[in-house]
């Protein structure tokens, strides 16, 4: 099961029919507004991403990444390197719980394997899953919610219910409250956004269900940092010593298309008077009958007789 699956009942709650009131407060739309724009508008961050999970003691979660990320023009070209550990229940060998890759331009993923002391470069499309476990599948953390998608927080700006809570301090940091509670109530969402920069420190996901503790996941943002300036090669990952690479390049752009032969021209077909034109001709030709058959009938002439 993937991570973006475990609270797969949130998204359900957001698609269901509206139970609840409206109620947006103003000053929690425009803080939410606020804080899109300035993820948008970050060029660059390093930051270090760590994950876990409350009431889910069968389907423990956990994750420790040190980030650094490049956005590119479009969500599907953004960069990014992602060094630590990604834990889930469903991993059973520790190897695959290490996290050691980049994504570049959304195209080539690289990550390291130490057991094989290799440097794996392959391209995204069509790549195999253990690059995917090893580049993709950490940023289900909530990473990708928060930095990567095309439309960060959409789902929020949609909510029935928007608020401000009261500020908290996270990691240190004093932090305004946004809550967002999805339609039919049991689903919510919290935002802890810094009050220097606009930017999340903290978001949380949490579903309330039947048990006494609701299910939440919490992603802390820690040592956010978008001073950080950054090249693609900042991204990439550098190659340990005594490591060797193993590179697959992309298949090249298939050739375009030849142009298809010039068909030979269909042989003229003589023109067919239409419907018309038809009953005029049967008109003319009827006239022309009756016209004989009025004009009088002239004797010949006798031999002889003057003309």
């Amino acid at each position: 099961m993937r991570l973006s699956h475990l609270l797969a009942p949130l998204a359900i709650a957001g698609a269901a029919a509206c139970s609840l009131g409206q109620s947006v407060d103003p000053a929690a739309k425009t803080a939410l507004e606020e804080t899109i724009q300035a993820i948008k508008d970050m060029p660059a961050a390093t930051f270090h991403a760590v994950m876990g999970t409350e009431g889910m003691k069968d389907m423990p979660m956990s994750a420790d990444l040190k980030v650094k990320l490049l956005r590119g023009k479009t969500a599907d070209t953004h960069s990014y390197q992602l060094v630590g550990t990604n834990v889930t229940f469903a991993q059973k060998n520790k190897d695959d719980q290490i996290v050691n890759g980049a994504l570049l331009e959304g195209t080539t993923a690289q990550w390291i394997d130490d057991k094989a002391k290799t440097l794996f470069i392959r391209p995204i499309k069509g790549v195999q899953s253990d690059a995917l476990n090893k580049v993709v599948t950490p940023t289900k953390t909530l990473v990708d919610q928060v930095f990567l998608v095309e439309k960060p927080f959409d789902l929020e700006t949609k909510v029935p219910q928007l608020s401000m809570e009261k500020s908290v301090e996270v990691n240190g940091e004093k932090c305004q409250v946004i809550k967002a509670v999805l339609a039919g109530g049991k689903a919510s969402r919290m935002i802890y956004v810094s009050a220097l920069d606009k930017l999340p420190r903290r978001y949380e996901q949490i579903m309330n269900t039947d048990a006494a503790t609701p299910l939440v996941r919490r992603l802390d943002i820690k040592d956010l940092n978008t001073e950080v300036k950054l090249a693609l090669k900042d991204i990439e990952l550098a190659l340990p010593a005594g490591y060797k690479v193993d590179k697959v390049d992309a298949p090249p752009p298939p050739p375009p298309l030849a142009p298809a032969p010039a068909a030979n021209p269909a042989p003229a077909t003589p023109k067919q008077p239409h419907d018309g034109e038809k009953d005029k001709e049967k008109e003319k030709e009827k006239e022309k009958e009756k016209e004989k058959e009025l004009a009088p009938e002239v004797p010949p002439s006798k031999p002889g007789s003057p003309k």
